[in-house]
């Protein structure tokens, strides 16, 4: 009888604590995405960078977080950014690219870099860049 009563009183217990409202999660997932061209004002060459090399940095350091490569139509996307939801304030980014390519003969580097970006959480920003010498 016992053996009941306290199997009953155990069934009773997880079935409270099964039911209790889920937490919000403090961290959740940010995009970036967007397309990068190049542009060359000297001899006019401009077009998509097909395979640019993206970078997303904290704030405004030289050091990368993360590393994406463009496709064949120079998009990107860069995903799992973490947030914490429960942070005062939000981490601010940037995000940069390089593309080389021939021209006339010799290599030539496109660079460029976006303003500031503050993702806010379960969102997806789209943040193109356009390159030049």
């Amino acid at each position: 009888m016992r053996n009941i009563l306290f199997l009953s009183v155990l069934a009773f217990a997880i079935s409270f604590t099964a039911c209790k409202p889920e937490e919000e999660e403090p961290l959740i997932v940010s995009v970036i995405e967007g397309h990068v061209t190049y542009e060359d004002t000297e001899t006019g060459w401009e077009g998509k960078a097909t395979k640019a090399i993206v970078k997303l940095h904290k704030d405004t350091e030289e050091g990368a977080l993360k590393e994406v490569v463009a496709d064949d139509y120079g998009f990107y996307q860069i995903t799992d950014i973490i947030i914490n939801n429960t942070a005062e304030t939000k981490p601010t980014y940037q995000v940069s690219a390089e593309f080389k390519m021939t021209i006339g003969g010799s290599a030539t580097t496109f660079t460029g870099r976006s303003e500031n970006i503050i993702p806010a959480g379960n969102d997806t920003i789209t943040c193109d860049l356009h390159l030049k010498i």
